[in-house]
């Protein structure tokens, strides 16, 4: 399986992050008699049962596999706003800082992106940021991701 079927970012990551992120790839498992359900189908069992999922990453690409993991909520079966709430309500919550972050309300402290779509009726469309405001300012997110060392999709 090629890196970026499972992280759509690779081809614009940093090549030392990049050839980290191939190093580590598993071969996928030969098929059993019995796979079992789905870590995807027991994401949203847990979801529909009460269980907070908290979208977060512990490794991977920075920036694109947290929204690679939002965008595999709504493959679940999360409608895109539950899975988009997983990376910012949810989480603050989480962390004990629901009063101070999470959503943008008078008071909080706000970053966040603006899009040139909609995430409500095309998930994918958290991938296409027209800006980052983060303390106040407003960043071109091209000009971000190559301060990072990233290169321009193409």
């Amino acid at each position: 399986m090629q890196a970026e079927a499972i992280e759509p970012g690779i081809a614009q990551a940093p090549y030392p992050l990049a050839a980290n992120y191939r190093s580590v790839l598993n071969n996928p498992r030969p098929a059993t008699r019995d796979p079992g359900p789905s870590r995807q189908s027991i994401l949203k069992v847990l979801y529909d049962n009460g269980v907070p999922i908290v979208a977060g990453t512990d490794g991977a690409l920075p920036g694109y596999s947290l929204l690679r993991e939002v965008e595999l909520y709504v493959q679940a079966g999360f409608t895109p706003l539950q899975a988009i709430q997983a990376a910012t309500r949810v989480s603050a919550r989480a962390l004990s800082q629901g009063a101070e972050m999470g959503t943008i309300t008078l008071g909080k402290r706000a970053d966040f992106v603006v899009l040139d779509a909609n995430p409500l009726t095309d998930i994918s469309a958290i991938r296409r940021t027209r800006f980052v405001v983060t303390n106040g300012k407003m960043y071109e997110p091209t000009a971000l991701w190559r301060l990072a060392g990233f290169r321009a999709a193409k």
